[in-house]
Formats: C-alpha cells, sequence, structure tokens
C-alpha cells in the first residue's frame, strides 16, 4: 500500500541513503548506499527482481556482485548468461571440482586405436589431434573443462598404447 512501518530507529546521516521507489537516475524498486570520503557502495533490487552489490559510483553500469531472479551469480556482470556463475574477471581457487565421465575406455577391449597414419592424415587435413577442436572454435566457443580433462587424458592413454606397441617392435627387432 505503499506505507512504511519502523517499530525502532530508522536514522540515515546525510552521507547515507535508503531509497524506496524510483529514483532519477535508475529504476530501483529499493537501494541502500553508503557514499563516504574514500568510498562508496550501493545494494539495490530493480524492478524485475534482481539483486545487486557494486563498490563505488552509482553511474558504473557494471555490478561487483549480481544475484539474479533466476538464482544465477553474476560477478562483474550484469548478464550471467543462464550460467549458475558468470565471472568476468580471472578466478582463482585452491580446488576446483569438476564431475565428468573419464576416458578409460582406451585400455577397453573392442576401442579401435587409430593408426599412427591416420592420425597424420587428421592433423595434415584439419591441424588438429582428432576429437579436439580447432583454434577457432576454442577462441569462438571456449572450452568445457571436464571434457577437455577427458579429451587429454584420453589422448595421453592413446599416447602410452602407441609407446608400448613401438616397444614390442623394438623389442622384436632386437631379437632378430
Amino acid at each position: 500500500n505503499g506505507n512504511i512501518h519502523v517499530n525502532k530507529y530508522l536514522f540515515i546521516p546525510s552521507n547515507r541513503e535508503l531509497i524506496f521507489g524510483n529514483t532519477s537516475d535508475r529504476d530501483h524498486s529499493l537501494r541502500i548506499s553508503y557514499n563516504g570520503n574514500d568510498n562508496n557502495g550501493s545494494c539495490y533490487i530493480n524492478y524485475s527482481g534482481d539483486l545487486r552489490y557494486r563498490n563505488g559510483s552509482m553511474t558504473d553500469d557494471v555490478p561487483v556482485v549480481l544475484f539474479s531472479k533466476d538464482n544465477n551469480v553474476g560477478i562483474g556482470t550484469l548478464d550471467p548468461q543462464g550460467y549458475k556463475l558468470a565471472v568476468n574477471g580471472t578466478i582463482r581457487a585452491k580446488e576446483i571440482k569438476v564431475d565428468s565421465d573419464w576416458a578409460d575406455f582406451v585400455f577397453k577391449k573392442g576401442y579401435k586405436l587409430p593408426t599412427l597414419e591416420e592420425v597424420e592424415q587428421h592433423i595434415g587435413k584439419r591441424g588438429t589431434l582428432p576429437g579436439v577442436p580447432s583454434e577457432e572454435e576454442v577462441k569462438a566457443n571456449g572450452v568445457n573443462l571436464a571434457e577437455t580433462n577427458a579429451l587429454l587424458l584420453q589422448k595421453i592413454e592413446e599416447l602410452t598404447l602407441y609407446i608400448i606397441e613401438m616397444k614390442k617392435e623394438i623389442n622384436e627387432l632386437k631379437k632378430r
């Protein structure tokens, strides 16, 4: 109904603001700001239901953190593009766990290991190992870490099988 009920105190010094409803420069339904000498910050909920937090000026269009009404989080971006977490910047972590399929199928009976000649032809034709995306594809689409790690393991396992075969051939040649 547009009424504000305060049970205790609502004290807002001159260098801070609490705004309900539309402001002249943004369309927020709620904004809480702090404007100090050395730092500024604000937290606001816009009319679409997103919660945004930012350090610095309200004129900066990119929030520090966005919590969207879709339960997605954006850091340094206003649009997480449907991802649960979208970061516009570098991420540093002590550990990242990725759930994935794995490549041990290479060692199972029936796996068709391409011949080295087939691999060489593929490299000559496409400029990549079989199954590996091209540089252009990676630049355009990025990479999925889980898929890339499994693919790298597959290529290591294939190399291991090639080395085992070569070792057998070398031992046969030594016996002659």
